[in-house]
């Protein structure tokens, strides 16, 4: 079966967008602290303008996939674009605090907006290939994130102005094919009011056990850019190989994402790409505190790698699988609030435990912690599978 029979041209529009978007965002990310303190702003004022996208982005994404199913995926885009485009136009002449914390929550706020009903058109547009198709976004989020920074990177030479341009530019270039060309809204005749979407998300078992099992990944996830680092430092002595070991995961993602992803989903069903994205997360923790040597770091990415092509793109569809159509930007939203809570708990509390870790020397305490928490989420995984209408066989689908 060859891509081109289910990536439809408005499907294809969708990913490209979110190449040059998230291409222009990354070109921002790695150098938006040089940026500030550029302009005088502290260490503790930078953080706390960062900490406003973080919180507008992730914490109002639940909110944006209920907009979304009450007035249409489309409309919720086209505005979501456009006020992160102000947002990154804002940053690009602001001169006063107040217009840097204006921009930073304008581009979080814009990413709230659209993303959940992206998510949604993106499963409805992908049919019977969903897996398949979210594998392949992930895979264009990660060609962008790859390729962002190193074109800021030149950029930033010349003048952070032409970072600016370039980013706001790739955003309206999304925005002007969505508005003219883009997919229309794909949503039920009767739309549903607001608070009813509000209840049904926080009675449906089966989207919050997803959202708990997301959290958990993210948990866990994030402390491969916290503590890895400080581990290289602190045990190996050889700070200068993290670089190395982030280019190993990102160009095992990238390459590898769809390939890996495509071939699971057609062999096994989604319960089994979870119980073994979640135990591989748990084998390369564990290796880490059963074999302390230099080897066992890279044979851990490679592990942490193969989990992550496998855990992503599943939950994407599971949530479409288990979501009402007319309420999936809902369930998007509120499952990507796992996404945030998991993450901003495991950068504060892992960074704490890390801490107590490092004092006492007990690196492999901590390894087994974090590999038994992976284990933890296997549990969801059960009980997820228990639900209707939910973890799929690839052998069900039409093979078209």
């Amino acid at each position: 079966m060859k891509i081109v029979k289910w990536i439809n041209p408005r499907l294809a529009l969708i990913l490209f967008g979110l190449l040059i978007t998230n291409t222009g965002s990354f070109m921002i990310l790695p150098f938006l602290s040089l940026y500030l303190s550029s302009m005088k702003l502290s260490t503790g004022m930078i953080g706390v303008v960062l900490m406003v996208n973080i919180l507008c982005q992730r914490g109002l994404t639940f909110f944006g996939g209920i907009l979304n199913d009450r007035f249409g995926e489309r409309k919720l885009l086209i505005i979501g674009l456009s006020v992160r485009l102000l947002g990154y136009i804002i940053y690009s002449f602001a001169s006063h605090i107040f217009l840097i914390f204006l921009a930073s929550a304008f581009v979080g706020l814009g990413g709230a907006l659209f993303a959940p009903g992206l998510m949604a058109t993106i499963a409805k547009l992908a049919g019977d290939f969903k897996p398949e198709v979210f594998a392949l976004r992930n895979t264009v989020i990660n060609i962008g994130s790859s390729l962002g920074p190193i074109l800021g990177g030149l950029l930033y030479q010349y003048s952070i102005l032409w970072v600016f341009i370039l980013t706001s530019l790739a955003h309206l270039i999304f925005l002007l094919l969505i508005q003219f060309a883009g997919p229309d809204d794909i949503t039920a005749k009767q739309k549903t009011p607001v608070i009813d979407l509000f209840r049904f998300v926080l009675q449906d078992h089966a989207i919050l056990i997803l959202a708990l099992m997301n959290a958990t990944f993210w948990f866990v996830y994030s402390q491969f850019n916290l503590v890895i680092p400080l581990y290289m430092q602190d045990f190996f002595q050889k700070p200068s190989l993290t670089g190395l070991l982030f280019t190993m995961n990102g160009l095992f993602v990238t390459f590898l994402q769809y390939a890996i992803a495509k071939f699971v989903f057609q062999k096994f069903s989604g319960r089994i790409a979870l119980l073994s994205g979640f135990l591989s997360m748990s084998a390369a923790y564990f290796i880490l505190g059963l074999v302390p040597y230099l080897v066992s770091i890279f044979l851990f990415v490679l592990l942490f790698s193969t989990s992550e092509v496998l855990i992503f793109p599943t939950i994407d569809n599971l949530v479409s699988e288990m979501a009402p159509e007319d309420r999936l930007s809902t369930c998007y939203g509120f499952v990507d609030l796992g996404w945030a809570a998991g993450a901003a708990s495991g950068n504060l509390l892992g960074g704490l435990f890390f801490g107590f870790v490092q004092t006492h020397h007990l690196f492999s305490f901590a390894w087994f912690s974090y590999g038994s928490l992976s284990l933890l989420a296997i549990l969801f995984v059960f009980l997820i599978s228990q639900m209707p209408q939910t973890i799929h066989s690839a052998a069900d689908r039409e093979d078209s």
